[in-house]
């Protein structure tokens, strides 16, 4: 049987080669060769994929331990300032103190929290529960967070609000979820700290034109061999102990939270990280 419809309806039947008469014995042992050498490499392959599904099941059994171990050293952390806090005793700046100390457990906290939501993201599978959030307070207890940093390389901040600088009363609502929101913007600007030049200036744009949008700007600028790469997984350069997962993590709540995340950086213009997000209809 050597018609083309013969080895045809075999292929289908499920063959993966044939061979013809008058049979060639060398061509017949070469042609055996390969099938064997095919079934040795799938048969790798198999192995190799099964260790992958179990390593990627032990990589999350890892993290879940990990998360639940971090979480148990914050409660006191998280339950001893609220007690020294009933102090009567304590002076103003004390109690400032303690607070600050409280807020940056329960930051702590919820960021090991977000861990397991990115990992949700990266599958699809996060749900979107926003409320009303005020961009302005988030950004005012990022730059309180960052106050450190900021003071380290005598950087200013600048904040505008459809292009008029923002008074202490000002908002900039939108509906979103704010730990999300505090986690991208958080990375984002802390890229921007660690970018910028001392003495320079780091501006913050806010406006409702059109879609809401947030502008972030600093004078330096993202190195050429990762500017095409920037917002993927693991992309660092000069970072010593870098882990290229801070615009990776905050492209990924954009585009959860329903938005885009753009760079534009040059040497002469600096560096500006806008995110947009659809106003809802």
């Amino acid at each position: 049987m050597s018609e083309t419809e013969d080895e045809t309806k075999g292929l289908e039947m499920g063959a993966v080669d044939y061979i013809t008469k008058p049979i060639s014995p060398p061509i017949v042992i070469a042609r055996v060769k390969t099938h064997l050498r095919l079934k040795e490499a799938n048969d790798v392959l198999k192995q190799q994929n099964a260790l992958l599904i179990e390593n990627a099941g032990l990589k999350e059994d890892v993290e879940r331990i990990t998360r639940h171990d971090l979480k148990s050293p914050l409660n006191p952390i998280l339950a001893y300032p609220q007690m020294m806090k009933d102090d009567e005793n304590l002076t103003e700046k004390q109690v400032k103190y303690i607070t600050t100390m409280e807020s940056a457990g329960r930051k702590l906290l919820n960021m090991i929290n977000l861990s397991l939501d990115l990992y949700k993201m990266e599958q699809g599978t996060y749900e979107v529960q926003p409320v009303s959030v005020d961009l302005m307070q988030v950004f005012n207890e990022i730059k309180e967070d960052s106050r450190i940093r900021l003071k380290a390389k005598r950087l200013t901040i600048e904040t505008l609000i459809e292009g008029e600088p923002a008074g202490e009363s000002d908002q900039f609502m939108l509906q979103s979820e704010k730990m999300l929101l505090y986690s991208m913007l958080a990375n984002l600007f802390k890229n921007a700290v660690e970018a910028s030049p001392r003495k320079e200036r780091i501006t913050i744009e806010l406006k409702h034109e059109g879609d809401h949008s947030v502008a972030i700007h600093n004078s330096g600028a993202v190195p050429k061999e990762i500017r095409d790469t920037f917002f993927d997984k693991y992309t660092t350069a000069g970072k010593s102990g870098g882990t290229g997962l801070g615009t990776y993590s905050a492209r990924l709540i954009t585009e959860t939270l329903g938005g885009r995340i753009s760079l534009d950086t040059s040497e002469d213009e600096g560096t500006t990280i806008s995110v947009f997000f659809s106003k809802p209809v």
